[in-house]
């Protein structure tokens, strides 16, 4: 059956994405949109409360990737009041995906690779509805994201086609195809439906009420965290239970929620609806994401000292400063080991003893000509390197070894291609033979 549907969904998504202005073609970054005063007294939205939301305002760091590869269907402005808020909180926002070439890759090998690239660096990940479907590969990528700390949101509705349950089945999650109703409410929409938030989970304490206009269910083995009562019924789970759009699985890490109206203006100004958008704002820019070797240079400060350990690596040190002030770092080069600044040490085997309490952290020593560590098979000094990272104290420490300047300069080429990576035998540690 997905055989026959992917083209079509291709030719008619690529059809929408040019005729009607879908979210797809961003060329990266975001900007938020002037505000705009509504005159949103003059918009009938019974029987429901009108209230601003809540405008947030923080100096955060970190940078929340929006997922448009996929074929995500939203439209153009739609999440700004959520990216707005996330805007002013200090985070970046990259949309993974803007180009047409991009999301007609049909391999998601390849799929998987530039989203783990797209990633490395990320804090937070927003997903809309999409409607290319998420392959294992390309899941285990988001998998092992959330595991590392990174915080994900998965947003759909029953209105739009959308193959969401390929990413969150995995994770125990699973959007239903129905959608939520109620006819006790006097003079509402029978499908406009009003939740209570769950104290378990930090967006939904003490949230009173939140409309939802497009709502589906989500079961699984998760916690339900808006409830609707016994008056909400599923269209097509008769006699369900404990019915709610939105659940959290890994700790909390993951919200999904059955609808995305609510964040729409003026859908966003009635009831808590603005309270619930300004926490998810919150919620998506509060990661407690960990870095490892593999994500250079994230686990870098955006300030971050270079200093040589041998007056002969100018040529590697300088390169090495460039690279990192190439990817939006404040890179200098220094001889000196500053305390509470991150830095990066560019040595030779020979200079080892300056930063002997990093190699020891990382269980690295020397013996007889070779690199010993649990890791890894001994390495021999001769023509050989290492890479370490050392994250104690709220510090970063990169250090960058090697024979000589010849395998020193090949170290960090390495880094600069990424191709290092293949020689990580943990998480903070690389060992290279370069004879």
């Amino acid at each position: 059956m997905s055989k026959v549907w992917y083209p079509v969904v291709f030719i008619a998504a690529a059809a929408l994405a040019v005729g009607a202005g879908l979210g797809l073609s961003y060329s990266g970054g975001y900007s938020p949109p002037p505000e705009v005063e509504s005159a949103i007294e003059k918009i009938d939205l019974r029987p429901y409360e009108l209230a601003a939301a809540p405008v947030l305002d923080d100096d955060r760091t970190g940078t929340l990737v929006v997922d448009t590869i996929h074929f995500n269907f939203f439209l153009e402005g739609e999440l700004d009041p959520l990216l707005s808020q996330v805007s002013r909180l200090g985070y970046d926002i990259d949309f993974f995906g803007d180009r047409l070439a991009l999301q007609l890759l049909n391999d998601q090998f390849e799929r998987a690779a530039l989203m783990e690239e797209a990633l490395r660096g990320a804090d937070s990940l927003l997903v809309v509805s999409p409607i290319l479907e998420y392959g294992a590969s390309e899941a285990d990528v988001v998998r092992r994201f959330v595991d590392k700390g990174g915080r994900l949101l998965v947003l759909a509705e029953p209105t739009r086609f959308h193959l969401t349950n390929s990413l969150v089945t995995p994770l125990g999650i699973n959007f239903e195809t129905d959608f939520l109703y109620n006819v006790d409410i006097p003079g509402a929409n029978y499908r406009n439906v009003r939740f209570s938030g769950s104290p378990l989970h930090p967006v939904t304490d003490g949230l009173g009420s939140v409309v939802l206009y497009t709502a589906a269910s989500i079961s699984g083995e998760a916690q339900p965290l808006l409830a609707g009562g016994p008056s909400t019924h599923s269209s097509r789970r008769e006699g369900a239970g404990d019915l709610t759009p939105m659940v959290s699985v890994r700790d909390g890490r993951v919200l999904a929620i059955g609808d995305s109206t609510f964040m729409r203006p003026p859908f966003d100004q009635v009831e808590d609806n603005g309270a619930f958008v300004a926490r998810i704002a919150d919620f998506l820019t509060t990661s407690e994401r960990t870095f490892d070797l593999a994500d250079f240079p994230a686990p870098l400060a955006r300030d971050v000292a270079v200093s040589m350990l041998s007056p002969g690596l100018l040529g590697p040190a300088t390169q090495l400063t460039s690279l990192l002030t190439s990817g939006g770092r404040l890179a200098g080069l220094d001889t000196l080991d500053r305390p509470g600044l991150d830095t990066v040490f560019v040595g030779l085997f020979a200079d080892r003893a300056a930063v002997d309490q990093h190699l020891r952290a990382g269980g690295v020593t020397f013996a007889d000509g070779r690199i010993l560590t649990a890791f890894a098979p001994p390495v021999r000094q001769t023509n050989g390197g290492l890479l370490l990272l050392d994250s104690r104290g709220g510090r970063n420490v990169l250090v960058i070894m090697a024979s000589s300047e010849r395998e020193v300069d090949l170290m960090v080429r390495l880094l600069a291609a990424g191709a290092y990576r293949s020689g990580l035998v943990s998480p903070m540690l690389g060992l290279y033979d370069f004879s």
